[in-house]
């Protein structure tokens, strides 16, 4: 008799842990992303973060330089996230990643050329995205939901479905004490890149648990074109022959040339490596009930 129960239970057990969470589930996370990669400047050779000084009266000669590693796509990030499990350990992940504060990238230039003109001048350029939109398809393997406690790893592409990013312009001459300040919008040409995360998971309940992961991101994207939008001069629009003229657009080629409406191509780096945390909830209530073992 004992054999009997005790065989029973054996089998009770090697159920609870063959049981299957399958099904729809949603996630939300927020998280933080630090810049990868190696990128340090533009196609002019200006860093997208740092300074750099020339020898004044003898330009383009540097004296001095300083760059810091950048990604566009660095800062604060919010995940959301729809998915389907096929079975305990494979799934699929349709997961949005949205900034709602992206860094701002500053560069600080000394004794520099107004392009408008001829005067020596010290400029500060201010670049930053505009709520960025990435989606990102991928691939999920779990070692199961049956457990409190489950591992996870997931791979997918990166789409960029809205990418545009604001520059800010802004020269200063030391010898006239004039201001100007130049503003643009440039937006990017769709490009593909790759990201991948593994990540903890703990069940509080049969549909709620809550998760942390680790990931990163390897992107990088190619203006498309680029809109003046505003021109001042000592806080006053510019005269509207004065260049860059506003609504004026710049495009960008492959064969390296350089003219007043068109500027060789160039990548600007959105590579990270980030953070995360959040919640995640399964839809069907049936299933997901058989997914915490109980005690």
């Amino acid at each position: 008799m004992k054999q009997l129960v005790a065989t029973l239970l054996l089998l009770c057990s090697m159920q609870r842990l063959q049981a299957q969470m399958t099904g729809l589930y949603v996630k939300a996370g927020v998280g933080y992303a630090f810049a990868l990669g190696a990128q340090l400047s533009d196609n002019t050779g200006v860093p997208y973060s740092g300074s750099i000084t020339y020898m004044k009266y003898n330009y383009p000669t540097v004296s001095s330089y300083d760059a810091s590693k950048v990604s566009f796509a660095a800062g604060a990030q919010v995940y959301l996230t729809a998915g389907y499990m096929v079975n305990n350990n494979i799934g699929i992940a349709l997961q949005t990643d949205l900034m709602p504060a992206p860094a701002t990238n500053d560069v600080y230039l000394y004794n520099a050329y107004n392009p408008a003109g001829s005067d020596v001048m010290n400029a500060h350029i201010s670049r930053q995205l505009s709520m960025p939109f990435l989606i990102t398809p991928s691939l999920l393997f779990s070692t199961g939901g049956n457990k409190a406690f489950s591992y996870y790893a997931r791979g997918g592409v990166v789409l960029p479905v809205y990418v545009k990013m604001t520059e800010d312009d802004q020269y200063y001459n030391p010898i006239t004490g004039a201001d100007e300040d130049v503003k643009k919008e440039t937006k990017m040409k769709f490009g593909i890149g790759f990201s991948g995360a593994m990540g903890l998971r703990y069940s509080f309940s049969p549909q709620l648990s809550v998760w942390g992961e680790g990931n990163i991101m390897s992107l990088s994207l190619y203006p498309n074109k680029t809109t003046i939008t505003d021109h001042t001069v000592n806080g006053d629009p510019a005269n509207p022959k004065l260049t860059p003229i506003v609504g004026s657009v710049i495009t960008y080629n492959t064969t390296g040339a350089y003219g007043t409406a068109s500027l060789p191509a160039y990548a600007l780096p959105f590579s990270h490596i980030g953070f995360n945390v959040g919640v995640m909830y399964y839809l069907n209530k049936e299933k997901a009930s058989q997914s915490v073992r109980r005690k």
